[in-house]
This record gives C-alpha cells, structure tokens and sequence, in this order.
C-alpha cells in the first residue's frame, strides 16, 4: 500500500513540477522518456538557472517518470495509471496518453460511424477512395457528408490499408513468436475495436481473393448467368449480358456491376499455376470452380515456332487469344532452352 502511494505521489508532484516549468516558458509536451528537467527545459531555451531559480532539481529525471504513468495506462508496463483528473492535466501539457496508431483508428471508427448513419455502405472502400468516391457508390452526395461534419477528399480508403496493414504485421509477428520469448507489448488494436469495425463492413485481415471471387460467381450462378464464359476484359455486367441478364438483376443479388471478374480470375489462374505470388487456391475452392465450369489450369497443345507465330498473328485483335499464345510461347522458348542445355 505504502509503495502505491509514493507512486501517485510522485506523479503528483511530477505534474505540479510540469506546471511549474510551463509557467517559465517550457514546452512541456517536448517531455520525452530521457529527459531530465535540464534537458527539456534546454528545448525551450530556458537556462539551468532559471530551473535553480524554481526550486527544481535540473537533474530530476522527470520524463521517465511520466513515461511510466502512460505505460501503466497503456497496459505495457506494471504500476498505478493516472487518475482521471492526472490524465487530464497531463492532456493540458501536449501529453498525449493514446498511442498514435490508436488515435488513427478512433478517427476511423468515428468517421465511419457517421458515413453509415447516411447510408453509406462501408464494405465497398476500396484503397483509392476519399470519403467522396465511397459515398457515391451507396448514391450518397458531398451536400451530405458536409451536413455531417467530414472532409469530401478525405483519404479513408488509405487509412484504412495503413491500419489494415500494422494490424496484419503485428498479428503475423506475434504468431510467428514463440510464447517463451513473446515481450509484453502495447495492443495494437483493442478486440473491442476489431468488432466495431466488423460491424460497421470493415475487415482488417487478408482479404481471401478466391474466396470472394467464387462466391461472387455463384451469386451468378444462381440468377442465370453461364460463368464458364468469362474472358479477361469482364466485369459483372458484361459476363452477365451474355446470358441476358440486366445489369438491376446483377445489382439485386449485391454485386457491383462493374466488378473486374476477368482480371480477377487473371490473378487467381497465375497465383495458382505459380507464375504470381500470392495465397493460391485450396483444394476445395477449386472443386468449387470446376462445378461452375471454371479451371484455372493452363492447358496448351504441343505447338512449333510456326503454328504460334501463325496464331500470335492472328489473335492480335482479341486480347485473351493473344495472352494464352504468350504464355505457349514462353513454354517453347522454355523447352528449347531445355533441350540446348542437355546438348
């Protein structure tokens, strides 16, 4: 008990030492960890005599006192956190308590709080968008998201990947650590938050591309559309408009009209036949395919020189042609090199 109360204490008189040194000139919120109140007070061009002159110690390690306070509100380091009233007196000198990254996501769960208030369907930000380009895919105008406080331009969509991706890196590192020699660290994101941002469309793990890109098809599937007859340059609508099926009917099943099927398949058939890197496909989601009539291996004919030059020529105006007469002719450039070695 007695050690709890020398450390409140001095926190107490940390603050007031704080208090006193703002009053001479000092910026407090330039306190960082190794600071004595000499060398803090030197940022400000305040003299060693001046802090004489208050009574104070210049060689008080005052900075890695309040460091220890914020860590002990953090929950990275052990003893008593400050008391509401000791957080708010420290806000008052520029000390912020809140990691960064944690006022990043605050932002973004707030903002985004707003935009679903409107209407906004935030599942469909993409990395490119500002709030403007997210909001105009649920027919939400810039009168609107003014109304509510928020910058048109501002960049959500990179915030978001920015969080997205330090969440990812921290959950990867502390997988891949051992629990012997896992050091205790800072919450990166909170369960509590994660769950907030699930329930408001926005997912911080690895997007799994095939996944989405099957269900997508079997959404198509399921309204008609033949999915076997997907070329590169697809996209929802086209795909379905050679089956006869309007674009409403593709917006009614909840799929944007303009999703890039065909470049996304492009990438799941390289990934998966190893020409891109990537998480490839599993075993049941190619049985998933193949019942859609979609296969994602490359299958070439035994061809010489000539027949794909020939061929080449002639898929010239069709692009899908000429990307699988590429890849034929790489296989034989490939063999030929082979076949040199062996000689």
């Amino acid at each position: 008990m007695k050690n709890h109360l020398n450390t409140k204490n001095t926190l107490a008189k940390a603050i007031e030492k704080l208090d006193r040194l703002k009053e001479i000139g000092i910026d407090t919120s330039k306190l960082k960890q190794k600071d004595t109140i000499l060398t803090l007070a030197q940022k400000s061009g305040i003299s060693e005599e001046k802090i004489k002159q208050l009574g104070l110690d210049p060689d008080n390690k005052i900075g890695q006192r309040i460091v220890s306070a914020i860590s002990a509100y953090r929950g990275t380091a052990k003893g008593i956190p400050p008391t509401e009233e000791e957080k708010k007196q420290l806000i008052l000198h520029g000390i912020r308590l809140e990691k960064q990254s944690q006022i990043y996501i605050q932002n973004l769960i707030q903002i985004s709080e707003k935009l679903k208030a409107i209407g906004v369907d935030l599942s469909q930000m993409k990395t490119k968008d500002t709030i403007r380009t997210l909001a105009q895919k649920s027919g939400i105008s810039e009168e609107e998201i003014r109304r509510i406080g928020l910058d048109p331009d501002y960049a959500i969509g990179l915030k978001r990947v920015h969080i997205a991706r330090n969440y990812r890196k921290e959950k990867d590192r502390t997988n891949n650590t051992s629990t012997s020699t896992k050091r205790k660290k800072s919450v990166l994101i909170t369960e509590e938050q994660i769950q907030k941002l699930l329930d408001l469309g926005i997912r911080l793990d690895y997007r799994d591309i095939t996944q989405e890109f099957i269900e997508k098809l079997e959404k198509l599937d399921s309204i008609g559309v033949d999915v076997s007859k997907i070329k590169l340059n697809d996209t929802a609508k086209t795909l379905a408009a050679k089956s006869k099926i309007g674009e409403e009917t593709v917006k009614k099943i909840g799929i944007d009209p303009e999703t890039p099927l065909g470049k996304t398949k492009k990438y799941i058939v390289d990934v998966y036949n190893g020409t891109t890197e990537g998480v490839g496909a599993t075993k049941e989601q190619v049985e998933r395919l193949l019942k859609l009539r979609v296969s994602l291996e490359r299958i070439y004919a035994p061809r010489n020189t000539e027949q794909i030059v020939k061929a080449t020529i002639s898929a010239v105006k069709e692009f899908d042609k000429l990307e699988q007469e590429r890849e034929a002719l790489k296989i034989l450039v490939n063999k030929d090199k082979e076949e040199r070695f062996k000689g």
